[in-house]
C-alpha cells in the first residue's frame, strides 16, 4: 500500500512529517490518510517526551548510507512545556530558504499483552503543509525511538481504520469512491476516512488494537545527531 520515501532530498526536506503524509496522499494505490477530528492529546493532556529533543538527521530508506544534509530540529514549545515544537529548512528553487515550523503533541497509551506503551504524535494536517491551510483535522502517527538515537515514525492504516468504522468499533466517517462510468476500478477504495471519536474512546480502541491499526512498516526514519 505505502511507497517507500523516494531518493530526493528536496521531496523529503521539510516537514519530515509532512513527507508521510505526502506519501499516504499521493503514493499509487494508496488510500487517503485517515484523520482525526479531535487529537488524541491536546494542549493539556499530552506530555514531552525527553527523547525527542535534539537534532534529527533522515535517514534514506532505499539507501541507509544516505542522509537529508539539513536536519530536523524538534525542541520544545516557548508557550506551553507540554507540546513540541519541530523546525525544518528548505532550499527553494530561487535559492531562498524556506523554514517550516510547527508543533507536535506527543502522549503514550498501555495497549492490551504489553507492558511497553505506545508513542503517539498528533499534529495538525494544515500544519503539515503550508499551502493547505484550509486542511481540518489532525494526524496521528506511531512512533519508536530505539536506544534513543532511532526514530521511526509509522502511519495509520487506512483500511484497517476504514474497515473499524464501517464495523462500528469507532465512531467516524467514510465515504467510498463512487465506480467510474468507464467501468474501469477506481483507483481507491474511498474518498474520505474520518475519525469522529473523542480521545477517549480513540484510546480505548488503541488498547485493544494496538499496533494492528498502523502501518507494519515506517515511512520515515531518523538518526538522531549526537551534540555532547
Amino acid at each position: 500500500m505505502l511507497q517507500r520515501n523516494p531518493k530526493n532530498h528536496r521531496a523529503s526536506n521539510y516537514g519530515t512529517l509532512g513527507l508521510a503524509i505526502l506519501l499516504l496522499a499521493v503514493a499509487a494505490g494508496c488510500e487517503p490518510p485517515a484523520t482525526l477530528e479531535h487529537p488524541l492529546s491536546d494542549a493539556k493532556t499530552s506530555r514531552a517526551d525527553q527523547e525527542l529533543l535534539g537534532y534529527w538527521k533522515q535517514i534514506d530508506l532505499d539507501d541507509p548510507s544516505d542522509s537529508h544534509p539539513v536536519p530536523m530540529t524538534i525542541g520544545l514549545s516557548k508557550t506551553n512545556p507540554r507540546l513540541h515544537e519541530a523546525v525544518g529548512m528548505e532550499l527553494e528553487d530561487d535559492s531562498k530558504v524556506k523554514i517550516h515550523r510547527f508543533q507536535i503533541h506527543t502522549t503514550v497509551q498501555q495497549v492490551d499483552g504489553s507492558r511497553t506503551p505506545l508513542r503517539f504524535i498528533s499534529v495538525a494536517a494544515k500544519d503539515l503543509d503550508p499551502s493547505q491551510k484550509q486542511e481540518q483535522g489532525y494526524l496521528l502517527l506511531r512512533y519508536e525511538i530505539q536506544a534513543g538515537q532511532r526514530l521511526k515514525i509509522f502511519p495509520l492504516n487506512s483500511l484497517a481504520i476504514a474497515k473499524a468504522i464501517e464495523e462500528k468499533s469507532l465512531e467516524g466517517v467514510v465515504r467510498r469512491t463512487k465506480p467510474p462510468a468507464d467501468g474501469k476500478v477506481p483507483p481507491t477504495k474511498y474518498q474520505e476516512i474520518r475519525v469522529t471519536a473523542g480521545p477517549e474512546q480513540l484510546r480505548a480502541f488503541l488498547k485493544k488494537t494496538s499496533i494492528s491499526c498502523f502501518e507494519k512498516e515506517q515511512v520515515l526514519e531518523f538518526q538522531k545527531i549526537v551534540t555532547d
